[in-house]
């Protein structure tokens, strides 16, 4: 995960700023959005994963969990990793 984010860092700001004609290939539109769904699964798999509670219990509730990662800094981190990738953007600028 952390290299694919390093790589969108890097690509992102490379395609708004210059538009050059490498990542106007299909392979490289392919590749990704191969990259946007991956992060997009990482935030939904967030949702299904237990943690352990402050008394060491494993916490399997869905409605805990949903609290707990909704509460954290990586949930935001998740969602606007997922908010600036390429399948976003060609819905908001034309």
């Amino acid at each position: 995960m952390l290299g694919l984010a390093i790589l969108s860092g890097f690509i992102i700001p490379l395609d708004l700023g210059f538009k050059p004609e490498f990542l106007n290939t299909s392979f490289a539109k392919f590749v990704n959005w191969v990259i946007d769904l991956i992060f997009f699964i990482d935030l939904i798999l967030g949702f299904f994963t237990a943690y352990v509670d402050k008394k060491g219990k494993e916490e399997m509730d869905s409605k805990l969990i949903f609290e707990h990662y909704t509460g954290k800094f990586v949930f935001y981190t998740d969602l606007l990793s997922i908010c600036g990738n390429s399948i976003l953007q060609e819905l908001i600028v034309p």
